[in-house]
């Protein structure tokens, strides 16, 4: 058997990135963030323009009661509106804005005084 030397390549040199010294790699992260952001942030645009556009909902006429203010009655119609289910009672939701805001009482006790549970409130 002969001693015969095979030249290896140093790890440096295998393993040395073809930029300049001075230009680090950005990650493959970066160029896949940006792109998918944009997209996400257009779709995102386009639905809410489209829900706005198709979606118009005419408030319903809510008669203010004797001891709820009409500010409080035009608010709880528009937020009565926005649930497409129907579950909430916009006289209801005016009469616990109108004691929260005005009488300075805690969902606790509007949820006593409505006979509602304290969750529905709040």
């Amino acid at each position: 058997m002969t001693n015969t030397a095979i030249a290896l390549p140093s790890p440096k040199s295998v393993h040395a990135p073809h930029l300049p010294a001075n230009e680090a790699r950005k990650p493959r992260a970066h160029a896949f963030f940006w792109p998918l952001l944009g997209a996400a942030a257009t779709v995102s645009i386009t639905g809410n323009a489209t829900q706005a556009l198709l979606h118009d909902t005419t408030l319903p006429a809510v008669a203010a009661g004797d001891d709820t203010p009409s500010e409080f009655s035009q608010l709880a119609a528009r937020l009565c509106a926005r649930d497409p289910a129907r579950r909430r009672d916009p006289e209801l939701v005016a009469r616990a804005l109108a004691h929260h805001h005005l009488d300075g009482w805690h969902p606790t006790r509007i949820a006593r005084e409505l006979d509602r549970s304290r969750s529905t409130i709040s």
